[in-house]
């Protein structure tokens, strides 16, 4: 008798181990949404394998030109140096011209030129005053900010908003839909937990801000647990 009740302990045991180890294995595809630089913006993303001895692994990088580059435009012909759309800026031999005005989505921004600075520099203010990049430092902005570009719902326009189509952006290529993003891959790195930070690997991207990077795809990973996220599961 005492035996009998010895192997069912024994199996309930077993039975309640292999479910907890279910529990854990998983695939996910956390995403990340984030700056990169002063004038990019990405989305980060990889598979997490909970149960590979090498995890995180398979990154993949999406930038995304900001206004500081797309809203620059091409200009062929001889410029009216009264367009009330287009800025031009003269920073010695090097001449740039600039949209005036933007929409993004339904957010309106307005270029600012600063001046004192050699060569000038510019940004875009939404019309609380608030640079986009400020804007962009919080992951909600920045997903937003990455979807409006997927959805096409970037445009130059005039004072009221009606889009502007003499000068098109320096980065339009008629071959591209997405014309302002670019994509790049990275290598695996060891494994990182639950509630662990990821490893430094911006020399894997390392054409952008390392810290900005790091921290992007630490986001991502602060949701690698999260059901949202998980492709498959074991049991």
């Amino acid at each position: 008798m005492k035996k009998s009740l010895w192997i069912i302990f024994l199996l309930l045991g077993v039975i309640f181990i292999s479910g907890c180890q279910s529990e854990t294995s998983f695939v996910s595809h956390p995403v990340g949404y984030g700056l990169v630089d002063e004038d990019h913006v990405a989305q980060g993303s990889f598979d997490y394998l909970s149960s590979s001895p090498n995890n995180p692994n398979s990154f993949f990088l999406t930038v995304y030109a900001l206004p500081s580059i797309w809203a620059e435009v091409n200009v062929y012909d001889e410029f009216d140096e009264d367009n009330p759309n287009i800025e031009k800026l003269v920073d010695g031999e090097w001449v740039r011209y600039y949209a005036k005005y933007i929409l993004i989505g339904n957010e309106f921004f307005t270029l600012v030129v600063d001046e004192t600075t050699n060569p000038k520099e510019v940004s875009y203010q939404n019309i609380e005053g608030t640079d986009i990049i400020v804007l962009l430092e919080s992951e909600e902005q920045s997903k937003w900010y990455i979807e409006q570009v997927n959805l096409n719902s970037i445009y130059i326009t005039d004072h009221e908003r009606i889009p502007y189509e003499a000068y098109k952006s320096i980065l339009y290529d008629v071959n591209k839909i997405h014309f302002i993003s670019t994509q790049s891959t990275g290598i695996f790195i060891s494994y990182v937990g639950e509630n662990e930070t990821m490893p430094d690997f911006s020399e894997n991207f390392q054409y952008y801000d390392h810290d900005l990077i790091n921290q992007l795809f630490n986001r991502a990973l602060n949701k690698a647990f999260d059901p949202e996220f998980k492709v498959s599961q074991s049991n």
